[in-house]
């Protein structure tokens, strides 16, 4: 971690979320660090990740077009957080899943800043997963909608997969029921919601711009 990251923890609520996760072993080697600019609001549910020093980062970073300190990076977590590698949640991000909800986030997962991740059923990230600004990931409708004759419930949650090396561009909305395939491009400004076929393609929403395609940091 750099000197101008290391400026920006804050001891405190690092050692608050990794005690309540991973006990006194946590506080000794603190797997997840958190910036002065995060806010714990829901510290409940599970987190798993390597365990390393600095695995998971929350709130470091900047971004030009992101005042961190107007725009709070948020920790809200009742349900099950996965880990498989390192993961930043760059200024702004939030983070909130419901009781009984999973966020499952690949190695070398990247938020760079002032997107929403909210999971209440299950939102999986594979490897090398790039999301930008303004971005929001919904597996809910947060409200029911139902069956005037008979009550039944029709907008059920649905869990929503992104698979690896996919780059969502910023200020794209992804849904529930949502399949984005490995090393897919999804442009600025889509609204993407249900299963994308093709891998390694660009999408503008579910519209196919480019195939076979290959991009990189």
């Amino acid at each position: 971690m750099s000197l101008a990251a290391l400026r920006q923890l804050s001891v405190v609520k690092t050692l608050r979320i990794n005690k309540r996760y991973f006990g006194w072993g946590g506080v000794m080697k603190p797997r997840i660090l958190c910036s002065k600019h995060v806010r714990l609001v829901n510290v409940r549910g599970s987190v798993s990740c390597p365990d390393k020093i600095g695995t998971v980062q929350l709130g470091f970073g900047h971004v030009g077009i992101v005042d961190e300190k107007t725009r709070p990076t948020v920790w809200e977590v009742q349900g099950d957080v996965n880990f498989g590698g390192f993961a930043r949640f760059g200024p702004g991000s939030r983070i909130a899943v419901g009781e009984g909800g999973v966020l499952s986030c690949g190695d070398g997962f990247l938020i760079t800043a002032d997107s929403s991740i909210i999971a209440n059923k299950s939102i999986s990230f594979g490897v090398d997963a790039l999301v930008s600004w303004g971005c929001l990931f919904l597996d809910s409708d947060m409200h029911s909608i139902s069956r005037k004759k008979d009550g039944c419930r029709i907008n059920d949650d649905r869990e929503i997969v992104i698979g690896d090396h996919v780059w969502i561009g910023c200020n794209s909305v992804i849904l529930k029921g949502s399949v984005v395939p490995d090393g897919c491009v999804i442009a600025a400004g889509s609204t993407v919601s249900g299963r994308l076929e093709s891998r390694d393609t660009v999408y503008s929403s579910r519209t196919p711009l480019k195939a076979d395609i290959v991009w990189s940091h």
